[in-house]
């Protein structure tokens, strides 16, 4: 906030490339001008492997957010063809949410592992396989 009561907010861009301050208005929190919030994901209600245990086929990705709709997005770790990957192939995983990110039009699931790895964050829909499908080796 500036002395003349004007309010600011510091933007960074999703890939860190642009930083700077946008005029927001006059008041904390409400945004007047310059800024404008963005819905970039909606719930899903509906998706594949509900109920059944899942892994991730290769070369899924976690992530802490869905990627690229909040700051920062990290990964966690990403599921390759040989044994030092960062994920453990024999990783067992439920679905316990999903959402469809706005502009890209994607489905993520955030997976929960369910056995002794304990692993969580968001994948790629299309990269979810129901456990017995996984090649565990």
């Amino acid at each position: 906030m500036t002395n003349a009561g004007s309010v600011y907010y510091r933007v960074v861009s999703m890939n860190k490339k642009y930083r700077g301050y946008v005029y927001g208005g006059k008041k904390i929190g409400k945004f007047s001008g310059g800024l404008k919030s963005a819905k970039t994901t909606s719930a899903v209600t509906t998706y594949n492997h509900a109920n059944e245990a899942v892994g991730i086929a290769v070369p899924g990705i976690l992530w802490n957010v869905v990627p690229y709709t909040q700051y920062p997005t990290k990964k966690l770790g990403q599921m390759k063809e040989t044994t030092t990957t960062s994920l453990p192939h024999a990783a067992k995983f439920k679905i316990v949410k999903a959402a469809k990110r706005t502009r890209e039009g994607d489905v993520f699931d955030y997976i929960v592992s369910t056995d002794q790895y304990h692993y969580a964050g968001w994948v790629k829909a299309s990269y979810i396989r129901s456990y017995t499908d996984i090649d565990t080796d």
